[in-house]
């Protein structure tokens, strides 16, 4: 792999969930099934709990040089850990957007909650591949 593709992979998987979920929350509105007052609050929370993530991935790819980077065994590990996370946050989205069309039974109160405690328990899964992926020296670099 050439330059920096790998990095952009794992970058398009949160950007991908990130706008996957802000779509489900403005569906929500749309159907009325959150006021506008709500999809604001909801929003900002999933910024603030994907702005972590995201600092981490554009800084590791800004801080990396252009030099050939393969994909590893702790690249595919980032990948799948940051699929699960993501999943985590994008299935309750998911259900709160069933709810707010009619499907099942959500309030985004509940919605809140557990994109709060979730998004804090489960930092683990991501919070340290990303680091280690982003921070290791290329292959061939001297320490």
């Amino acid at each position: 792999m050439k330059g920096l593709t790998p990095q952009f992979r794992l970058l398009s998987i949160f950007l991908f969930f990130f706008a996957l979920q802000t779509a489900l929350l403005v569906v929500c509105r749309v159907s009325n099934g959150i006021g506008a007052e709500k999809l604001q609050e909801l929003i900002v929370q999933l910024v603030t709990i994907y702005s972590i993530p995201l600092s981490v991935i554009i800084a590791g790819i800004f801080a990396k040089r252009r030099r050939a980077t393969k994909l590893d065994g702790i690249f595919y590990a980032s990948v799948a850990l940051a699929i699960l996370w993501n999943g985590l946050l994008a299935w309750r989205t998911s259900e709160l957007t069933l709810a707010a069309v009619g499907v099942g039974e959500d309030n985004a109160k509940f919605f809140s909650e557990y994109m709060e405690s979730v998004s804090k328990a489960s930092a683990f899964l991501i919070s340290g591949l990303l680091t280690y992926y982003f921070a290791k020296a290329p292959e061939g670099a001297g320490n």
